[in-house]
């Protein structure tokens, strides 16, 4: 069973899209300009700085015995 906050907004997201997109050379251009520098930062940058931070706080490195 799905929990009952997922179901509606699963339910709206097809109509919603077919109404954002409804011209396929409207969808492919926002592919082309905006997705891109945005999907970048957001999965390779973002990320890495995380990561660089938590090395530098040394939160992997915590003790390993505990169970």
């Amino acid at each position: 069973m799905q929990e009952p906050l997922v179901l509606p907004p699963g339910i709206l997201m097809p109509a919603l899209s077919m109404i954002v997109y409804s011209i396929h050379m409207r969808e492919v251009d926002f592919a082309a300009r905006i997705r891109m520098p945005h999907a970048f930062p957001t999965a390779f940058v973002i990320p890495l700085l995380l990561l660089i931070v938590a090395g530098i706080r040394g939160l992997g490195k915590q003790n390993r015995d505990v169970i």
